[in-house]
């Protein structure tokens, strides 16, 4: 019924406007309430510190307007800003289809250049803002909707201007200062399948008081998605990604990988499976209430509890993908409050306040897949006689407790700004001092491997027990000892364990994050001298920031007791200490050939008490030759210094079966069990970026395309020193290219010195500086509001695009040969664009959309590494590329995820003087990737921009009082 109401409205919508418009008296756009007062301007420059009204920035920048964001109705920001061609999609709960880091959750942290989040700077009103995850980035959907007046985005290096982060380009959202009245919309959503509902509510206002010298503003979002469930909630067949062996695609003629339908797991089922063949030579499994009964597994890929199946009449209905949700349940409320006060004509005091809650209930994200030792005299009487040594091995799902792993979280995020602006002379002052602080409440159920051992065993906690050792006992010891928790015999044959046998195999494990930015900073910028062309601009400041990161885990799972987690606790803090000088000089004006001609430079030096002090700059001009035509480009020396959290970071460690293959250590060749585990380094450096942008504008303002705005830029951004954490193999392939060289220790390596030792006895896979990225590119932005065509209403036509001509990364000393990522999956499609044409009829218009990407090949990186000294892997091949050879490791039998166009279409209607009514429908023609592809996506292409839900809708109500 609702679907129903949805598409009838949206039909309706393209003739209300007409209807609406014939009652509606004209209105002073000024005097709107909601509207921002236009009595006070303020200038900023987003690609610039300068602040004279007649600079143009040399730097790009393109800006999303509030009315843009209107058009497309988001519950959060981020629903409108991964729809940028510049911007890669980074992890979100709208239907992204990408896998959640459980511990950053649902958060939308801005991508530009597909560089990662932590290359892109995300400002708000020009400041730095506390981080929402412990890499220090910041989640977008923290800003209230309504009060947004416009997103402008730096498609190029700008730490000259703004610092560290800004290697890819800066997002800095701009929110409105003052406001008359109440905004206010109420709306709603859902797919076609009735799923995925949304809801969401956005306010904002404003009011001045003490007779006009102070103004008070404020803005408040709530939103809730219900979420969706896993692949196969849309997607009946079981699809998966296999891996094959060297024997199976001898004889099989298969390559290496192989994405394949009806794919389940073949070594555990819900009920438990006993993977010891019986004497009849059948495997058993069993149904809920504990029968068993025989389970074909049919053709086995891999091994172990990750081993998958096809052609298995089992039909279990367990896939490695069946605990992926396509979209997370999730809450969130906003608030942000500005309150200003003129204490003179020139000089204002402000402060800003902004605080946010985001709460993930409950959900599922992965199952625990075990598999450990019964004794035979405990197995079900109806199979007992077929088995006759003393233990079988068990394979099963850990269904109870929920399904396997719940998690949930709760995030609150806290900002104050207080400072005081003005001016003398030709000069403007701000200087402003920061506190925020963001503390993350993270849980999640754990199973404990060892009191599971010990309880499938009849409660047997010894070394008799074939499940545990000498470790493992320990780490018992401490569980009961720590949480007083007495053993209670598991059944692991049927799903109907008591509930004090559950509570004895899980624990909660619980980390609390507290991210703290502290800042004082003060620019003063104004045109001192006027030239022949004129005035020279200049703006100056320094910044002193403190941040600080703190991690708590518990105490169990810094001992690492649980089969998966095993959260740590561990910090750090830095300060930072900078100045900057920019200059803008008018060169021409008015001449033949130049209409104007300007240069603009900068410098910043920066001091890092951690990583050192270094210098960044950039220097560029603007040509305009004829009116409406403006020539650019910038140089600029860039950086990124390390965040706390490559600096601090401390992973559980998990033992692992480790192969020493470093040449000239001790223990070369031998392979034993080895506690892996990441870490940071603090004796990392800044990465450093070369960037160069050139381009061309065009705005003509006459003649049968007036109104017609172009803009074409190419981008060329090279990394030098980017910071990578390495894979265990990575890892060894330092560590050897630095025993080759001489050394006599690696970082992080600890080698068992005991004759007939493992080999490695820990080995920890730290951060480096390490890799090179290279992305170079060309962006197209195009806007044309359509002359009089005799008819109501006018024609707007917006369009931008995105063409990566490389998106490279350069293993330094583990793979010097370039991989590339544009067109790949691990990176960005070569060409992506969202173009939008709009019919506005006064206050009512509807509006079609146009988003697309090409597809791209699926290739994998980790395959890009080194062990022992020899290159492992390739970029994946499939039957249609050049060298492909089925017994090879890097072939597969599918190399090509589909490009895809989406239609979304929107509209509003006006009623009365201050009443909209509307609408959205995106994905119109209900397009859907092939399963294939949805599997890529959701193992980790976080990239790919499919719509995985099909279509949807939105309705809703905004009104100003």
């Amino acid at each position: 019924m609702i679907r129903r109401l949805l598409l009838a409205t949206t039909a309706a919508a393209t003739i209300m406007p007409t209807l609406a418009q014939a009652h509606e008296a004209p209105a002073d756009p000024a005097q709107a309430p909601g509207k921002s007062d236009p009595s006070i301007p303020e200038i900023i420059v987003t690609g610039s510190r300068l602040t004279n009204p007649n600079f143009t920035s040399p730097t790009p920048v393109q800006t999303v307007t509030a009315e843009q964001i209107k058009q497309r109705a988001p519950v959060q920001i981020s629903d409108v800003i991964n729809e940028m061609p510049a911007m890669r999609v980074s992890r979100s709960a709208a239907g992204s289809g990408r896998v959640a880091d459980q511990q950053s959750g649902v958060q939308s942290l801005t991508d530009l250049r597909g560089l990662g989040d932590v290359r892109t700077l995300t400002l708000v009103n020009g400041h730095r803002h506390v981080g929402t995850v412990a890499t220090g980035s910041f989640d977008t959907n923290m800003i209230p909707v309504g009060l947004i007046e416009r997103v402008d985005v730096v498609t190029g290096g700008a730490s000259a201007a703004y610092g560290s982060d800004a290697v890819a380009g800066v997002v800095n959202f701009i929110l409105k200062d003052h406001m008359k009245g109440i905004t206010a919309s109420v709306q709603s959503g859902l797919t076609e399948r009735g799923d995925g509902q949304q809801f969401g509510i956005n306010l904002a206002g404003g009011t001045g008081f003490a007779e006009g010298r102070g103004h008070i503003i404020a803005g408040f979002d709530w939103g809730s998605t219900l979420g969706v469930g896993n692949i196969y909630s849309r997607y009946s067949q079981e699809q998966g990604l296999l891996a094959t062996s060297a024997a199976q695609r001898s004889a099989l003629g298969l390559p290496a990988q192989v994405f394949a339908s009806g794919v389940e797991l073949a070594n555990v089922t819900a009920g438990g499976l006993i993977t010891t063949r019986a004497s009849n030579g059948n495997l058993y499994t069993f149904d809920p209430a504990g029968n068993a009964s025989v389970f074909n597994q049919g053709t086995v890929f891999g091994s172990g509890t990750s081993a998958q199946m096809t052609g298995s009449t089992a039909n279990q209905g367990y896939s490695p993908y069946s605990f992926f949700q396509l979209q997370n349940k999730n809450s969130r409320i906003v608030a942000y409050g500005r309150a200003a006060y003129d204490i003179t004509d020139s000089w204002q005091a402000y402060a800003e306040l902004n605080y946010a809650h985001t709460s993930l209930p409950a959900q599922l994200t992965s199952s625990y897949l075990t598999a450990f030792q019964v004794p035979t005299s405990s197995l079900p009487a109806s199979v007992r006689a077929l088995y006759t040594g003393t233990n079988v091995s068990v394979g099963r799902i850990m269904t109870e407790n929920g399904g396997g792993n719940l998690t949930w979280q709760n995030l609150d995020m806290h900002d104050m700004v207080g400072g005081i602006k003005g001016g003398f002379g030709k000069w403007k002052v701000d200087v402003y001092g920061q506190h925020g602080w963001t503390h993350q409440d993270f849980n999640t159920t754990g199973l404990v491997t060892s009191a599971l051992y010990k309880a499938v065993y009849g409660c047997n906690g010894t070394s008799s027990n074939p499940n545990l050792s000498a470790l493992l006992i320990s780490q018992l010891n401490l569980y009961e000892s720590t949480t007083g928790k007495s053993c209670v015999a598991f059944n692991p044959f049927g799903t109907n364990n008591s509930a004090a046998a559950l509570n004895y195999i899980y624990n909660n494990q619980h980390q609390d994050t507290t991210i703290t930015k502290d800042v004082v900073s003060a620019s003063l910028s104004g045109t001192p001298v006027t030239l022949w062309a004129g005035d020279v601009s200049v703006a100056l400041g320094g910044e002193w920031r403190k941040d600080k990161l703190t991690v708590t885990s518990d105490a169990l799972g810094n001992a690492s007791i649980y089969s998966v987690g095993n959260f740590t606790t561990y910090g750090g803090q830095q300060t930072v200490k900078e100045g900057f000088l920019e200059v803008g000089v008018p060169l021409a004006k008015d001449l033949p050939f130049a209409k104007s001609v300007s240069v603009d430079g900068a410098v910043r030096r920066t001091d890092y008490s951690l990583s050192g002090a270094v210098t960044t700059w950039k220097a560029g001009g603007v040509w305009e030759p004829a009116k409406g035509l403006r020539l650019r480009a910038t140089w600029s020396r860039d950086i990124r210094a390390p965040n706390l959290n490559e600096l601090y970071f401390l992973g559980g460690a998990l033992p692992t079966s480790t192969t020493n293959n470093i040449p000239g250590t001790f223990g070369y060749g031998v392979t034993g069990t080895s506690n892996i585990y990441a870490a940071g380094n603090t004796a990392l450096k800044p990465e450093k970026a070369n960037t160069f942008t050139g381009g061309a504008t065009l705005a003509l303002t006459s003649g049968p395309l007036r109104g017609l705005r172009l803009a074409v830029d190419y981008y060329n951004i090279r990394i030098n020193g980017a910071i990578t954490r390495l894979s265990a193999a990575q890892t060894q392939s330092v560590c050897a290219t630095a025993i080759a060289g001489g050394a006599t220790t690696c970082p992080g390596i600890t080698f068992n010195t005991i004759a007939g030792g493992n080999g490695i006895t820990s080995a920890g896979n730290l951060t480096y500086n390490l890799n090179e990225l290279k992305s170079e590119g060309i962006d197209f932005d195009a806007a044309y509001r359509v002359p009089d065509l005799g008819i109501p209403g006018h024609f707007e036509l917006h369009g931008s695009a995105n063409y990566a001509i490389h998106l490279q990364q350069f293993l330094t000393l583990i793979r010097p040969q370039p991989f590339e990522t544009a067109g790949s999956a691990q990176g960005v499609p070569k060409w992506s664009a969202t173009a939008t044409l709009s019919y506005v009829l006064g206050k009512s218009g509807i509006d079609l959309q146009l988003r697309g990407f090409t597809g791209v090949k699926y290739d994998t990186l980790s395959a890009y590494t080194l062990t022992g000294g020899t290159t492992n892997g390739a970029t994946l091949v499939d039957p249609t590329d050049a060298g492909y050879v089925n017994t090879n490791a890097n072939s597969i039998n599918n190399n090509r995820l589909p490009g895809m166009v989406y239609t979304n279409l929107s509209w509003h209607v006006g009623v009365g003087k201050n009443f909209q009514i509307f609408g959205v429908v995106n994905n119109v023609f209900d397009r859907s990737p092939p399963l294939y592809a949805v599997v890529a996506v959701t193992s980790g292409s976080r990239n790919l921009n499919y719509d995985i839900l099909g279509r949807s809708y939105k309705i809703g109500v905004r009104t100003t009082f």
